[in-house]
């Protein structure tokens, strides 16, 4: 993917830029933490905010 090419499709995300695994492995070291013991059955939603705005798709 060209430079141009990433900036055209981070731009479509609310968030205006393209998703990382950094930036998921926050969630995913809470919910495999001691910390989240009391967490059940939830859905995380890692997705720069399309679910949100409505774009998705």
């Amino acid at each position: 993917m060209t430079a141009y090419s990433v900036r055209l499709v981070a731009a479509r995300y609310p968030l205006g830029r393209l998703g990382l695994p950094q930036g998921v492995a926050g969630a995913v070291a809470l919910l495999a933490s001691a910390d989240a013991s009391w967490i059940t059955g939830q859905t995380v939603v890692c997705d720069g905010g399309v679910a949100l705005s409505g774009r998705a798709g």
